[in-house]
């Protein structure tokens, strides 16, 4: 239901590439936090949510704090694993060279992607993780 990624620019240099991926991530998160939000709707009377960002799973407070919720306790196995990198693909991601988008790159694509969308007349999710975005 979102837009392609090359809906409304279709050449094919490396900048257009990256923003087409980009684009394709944008559409994929927001995908996933409307399924998020319908199942909340649909099962949260029934389920206890604990909200935890990525990047809050490598310190250590948090941890801590997240899997006192749980009714659980750290090992030390979990703390040698705090701040380490652990993914499947690590080894495929090293060889490409050039670093990821930058905050300021993603809020722009992010924009881009909302403005487009309205261009072309599909109708986002009303998610509050949007609302700062598309002014």
């Amino acid at each position: 239901p979102y837009p392609p990624p090359d809906a409304l620019n279709s050449t094919e240099d490396e900048a257009t590439r990256r923003t087409n991926q980009l684009r394709l991530l944008t559409g994929y998160i927001i995908d996933m936090e409307e399924r998020t939000q319908q199942f909340k709707e649909k099962h949260g009377k029934h389920i206890n949510w604990i909200e935890v960002r990525l990047e809050e799973l490598n310190l250590r407070d948090r941890v801590e704090m997240f899997l006192s919720r749980l009714f659980l306790r750290p090992t030390e196995a979990t703390w040698r694993l705090l701040g380490v990198k652990c993914n499947e693909k690590l080894q495929e991601k090293a060889v490409v060279s050039h670093a990821g988008p930058n905050l300021e790159e993603c809020e722009i694509v992010i924009n881009k992607y909302i403005c487009d969308s309205e261009l072309l007349g599909i109708k986002l999710p009303n998610l509050p993780h949007l609302s700062e975005f598309g002014k």
